[in-house]
């Protein structure tokens, strides 16, 4: 497969009839029949103009995917010419009807020969595609077991007597977490929700029940991301602890306080 097809692939700053163009005259290219007209071309990848053709011959002449060539002089040598008067026929003889069919049999192999050409690279691009999608697949499989395996742990060390663990396979879960991800949203997002509902319904006998998937990872995630009760919740934690007096590590510390 030429790499210039890949990179036609890749480069997002060309579109899809830019893409025929290049396919067309790259099969030429590859054949030697440099004479092809701009409309041959635009009749040939089914584009409606030979103006798209034309602007799509430049954008990829000015990115480097194509270069013009200039026509090289004819040769001034003159050839000898023979001197004798031949007879012309002036009907159509068998030879000159054959070349005829000849060239449209040429024409046809050729638009057949395109059209094989255009089917293998749609195919071969195809496959990128699936691949493509596939990987993708595997890391957001890989980013909900993430997910589901924290929320987990966390709710085990909320109670380690919970009987209850989430299934990272379970389509619902899947559901919610894949429309997240696919809003924009990163693993660290999914943590921060879980970890800020936990500290807001974990102590909550009514609430607790809602430290779910489907509930975590909803259409409200972005208020659990951005919870502000759980932030307060931290700050008056951090308060708390630092306003704690400092136990005595020892009688001789505890009577020297007390003497203080």
């Amino acid at each position: 497969m030429d790499q210039d097809l890949i990179k036609i692939y890749c480069d997002k700053r060309l579109t899809y009839s830019d893409a025929k163009v290049f396919f067309a005259i790259n099969f030429f290219r590859k054949k030697e029949q440099f004479k092809v007209s701009r409309q041959y071309i635009a009749d040939l990848v089914a584009i409606q103009s030979m103006a798209q053709v034309t602007k799509s011959i430049k954008k990829l002449t000015d990115l480097g995917y194509i270069h013009s060539t200039k026509n090289t002089p004819q040769s001034t040598k003159s050839t000898p010419q023979s001197t004798k008067n031949t007879p012309q026929s002036t009907k159509n003889t068998p030879q000159s009807t054959f070349l005829e069919n000849s060239d449209n049999n040429n024409n046809n192999n050729n638009i057949n020969n395109i059209n094989n050409n255009n089917i293998n690279n749609n195919n071969y691009i195809n496959n990128i595609n699936k691949k493509e999608k596939e990987k993708e697949k595997e890391k957001e499989k890989d980013t909900a077991k993430k997910i589901i395996d924290y929320l987990n742990k966390k709710l085990h060390e909320l109670n380690p007597h919970t009987a209850i663990k989430y299934r990272h396979t379970a389509r619902k879960s899947l559901s919610c977490i894949h429309a997240r991800l696919a809003e924009g949203y990163m693993l660290d997002d999914f943590i921060r929700a879980i970890d800020n509902q936990i500290l807001v319904w974990g102590k909550d006998d009514v609430m607790v029940q809602y430290l779910r998937p489907e509930t975590l990872f909803g259409p409200k995630m972005e208020n659990y991301v951005n919870n502000l009760r759980a932030n307060q919740i931290k700050i008056q934690a951090t308060k708390t602890k630092k306003e704690t007096p400092k136990i005595a590590s020892s009688w001789q510390d505890f009577i020297a306080g007390q003497l203080a």
